[in-house]
């Protein structure tokens, strides 16, 4: 079955506002119940992560991926190779996301008949 669209986040948190434009995106299709999942790839996989913004200035957008199961947005995914790269432990990273190998992480998505990359 395939699925609407898939969001991949492939930048940092705070490079630009790539990451906030696809959460925005991800809430707005799951306002009007569009299936839709998130990929964290590459350096997006620091979004997953706690951030120290407050000597910044900059608003962290990322405390709000924790809202996505309220849009009904329960598929969230990481690249477990992206992770790995980056020496960063799955065990750390918040309880919705799942972690996928690189072969199971192309065969998700598959699934979707869209992709968006951010």
């Amino acid at each position: 079955m395939n699925k609407n669209l898939a969001l991949l986040l492939t930048q940092s948190p705070f490079a630009n506002s790539a990451g906030q434009d696809a959460l925005d995106m991800a809430m707005v299709l799951g306002t009007f119940e569009i299936p839709s999942a998130l990929f964290f790839l590459s350096d997006a996989v620091y979004q997953l992560q706690t951030v120290n913004v407050a000597k910044t200035g900059i608003k962290d957008f990322t405390k709000s991926f924790a809202a996505l199961p309220f849009y009904d947005i329960e598929e969230i995914y990481v690249s477990e190779l992206d992770l790995e790269r980056r020496d960063i432990d799955a065990s750390g990273l918040p309880d919705f996301v799942t972690p996928l190998a690189p072969l199971a992480l192309a065969d998700k998505l598959a699934e979707y008949k869209q992709v968006v990359r951010f």
